[in-house]
C-alpha cells in the first residue's frame, strides 16, 4: 500500500536550492539553470514554448567517477547497495514531460532515487 507524501511548497524549493559544502561549482549552476529556466519560462509564453527544469538526483552515469574532490565524492556519492536511477529514467520524465497537453506546463520535476527518503 502506498501512502501519498504531501511536503510544503516551500520544501522543494529549499531542497532544490541548497548548496552542498565542497561542491561550490556544481551547487552554482545548479542555481543558474533554476533562474536561468524560470526567466526563459517568462520569456517564451508568449511564443508558446514550454520551459521544465528537470532536476534529477543520483543518476548512474560516466560522470559519477569523474570528480577528483575525493572528501566530496566519499559524503555525497551513494554507496552500491543503494539503487540509483538509471538514464532510462530520466528519459521516461522528458517523455512525459513532452507529451503534455498545449494547457499543462510542468515547470518543475524534481526526480530523486526513493532510498533518498529513507
Amino acid at each position: 500500500m502506498s501512502i501519498p507524501l504531501t511536503l510544503p511548497p516551500y520544501y522543494h524549493r529549499f531542497y532544490c536550492l541548497q548548496g552542498f559544502p565542497g561542491l561550490a561549482v556544481y551547487s552554482g549552476t545548479k542555481f543558474f539553470v533554476e533562474g536561468f529556466s524560470q526567466a526563459l519560462r517568462h520569456e517564451m509564453l508568449e511564443y508558446h514554448v514550454k520551459v521544465t527544469c528537470i532536476q534529477p538526483g543520483d543518476v548512474k552515469t560516466e560522470l559519477m567517477g569523474l570528480s577528483t574532490d575525493q572528501a566530496a565524492m566519499e559524503k555525497y556519492v551513494v554507496g552500491a547497495d543503494v539503487d540509483i536511477l538509471s538514464p532510462d529514467d530520466i528519459a521516461k520524465a522528458v517523455v512525459y514531460v513532452a507529451s503534455q497537453p498545449k494547457a499543462v506546463a510542468i515547470n518543475e520535476m524534481l526526480i530523486e532515487p526513493r532510498a533518498a527518503f529513507i
